[in-house]
């Protein structure tokens, strides 16, 4: 398995390229990293893809904050399905989650979302959604998917 961050210029094209449509979230984990960074990790289950895919482990790289609205009962019953995931620069966003982080950046002297991409999953409907800020992201897979490397 190999885990490596990806390139700033590659975060929303790689992000917008995995096939989220009827993958399976399987877990959500907030942690430290090696450092002070906060990582928010996700466990999922991929569908094969031109033997692509599987059980896959995405982790959000330097994390600064995570928005998750799931009815754990509704997303059992949808089989842990996700509908989509689309990925944005932050500064970019007019997300109600977003604009409640800048509003707190007043307690942060010199944070700024600058660099930062809003990662947002939505489950099959009603299950919900999980929305991550963060730097970037990476894959750890038996099977990764091409351009995610």
């Amino acid at each position: 398995m190999s885990n490596h961050p990806i390139d700033t210029a590659d975060v929303i094209p790689t992000f917008s390229r995995l096939p989220w449509h009827d993958a399976k979230l399987l877990g959500l984990r907030v942690g430290g990293g090696s450092s002070s960074q906060l990582i928010v990790s996700l466990d999922l289950d991929f569908r094969k893809v031109a033997h692509a895919g599987g059980r896959t482990e995405i982790q959000f790289v330097d994390s600064r904050g995570v928005h998750a609205d799931i009815d754990l009962l509704a997303k059992r019953l949808c089989s842990h399905a996700i509908a989509s995931g689309h990925c944005e620069r932050a500064r970019n966003s007019r997300d109600s989650f977003v604009q409640r982080i800048n509003e707190r950046f007043d307690l942060y002297p010199g944070e700024t979302t600058d660099g930062l991409f809003l990662f947002a999953l939505t489950l099959i409907h009603p299950a919900g959604e999980v929305l991550v800020l963060a730097r970037s992201f990476s894959l750890s897979a038996d099977e990764p998917y091409p351009g995610t490397r």
